[in-house]
């Protein structure tokens, strides 16, 4: 952003800001534990959390647009290509899947929300070994000895 030309207090005022938007994106830490001090359904809980982050979002965004607007900060002048947008897409796509396997498992039933936890984690420790293999510079045997 400082680079095309927001100020540093901006860019920080907005990182800031933002940073609360995990906290009530399913699954959040914070809701991981309310859930387990309280009996609530995490499944209710998970759904519920993206109702309020909606507003919050856009409300953001609004009043970003506007001060950028009055202060003359640069926006974009150019979109992406389809084919990045695309390449950007398919490689979030696992990620995505995994969210969605999450939410969904636990709202049909399927699993409850431990087993799916260890499911997930299983997932991604292979999911970030596949992804990390040719950018490895130790052998995972180096780890052990």
């Amino acid at each position: 952003m400082i680079k095309r030309g927001y100020s540093p207090a901006f860019s920080c005022a907005i990182t800031a800001v933002s940073s609360i938007l995990p906290n009530i994106i399913p699954p959040a830490i914070a809701m991981l534990v309310y859930v387990s001090v309280s009996n609530v359904s995490i499944s209710r809980l998970f759904a519920a959390g993206i109702v309020p982050r909606l507003p919050v979002a856009m409300a953001l965004m609004v009043v970003v647009y506007i001060l950028a607007v009055r202060r003359g900060y640069e926006g974009g002048k150019t979109r992406a290509p389809v084919r990045v947008v695309w390449s950007s897409f398919l490689q979030a796509a696992p990620t995505l899947a995994i969210a969605l396997l999450i939410l969904g498992c636990i709202r049909l039933g399927i699993t409850t929300a431990s087993e799916v936890g260890v499911f997930v984690a299983t997932v991604l420790v292979v999911l970030a070994a596949v992804c990390a293999f040719p950018f490895l510079t130790v052998g995972i045997w180096d780890f052990f000895g």
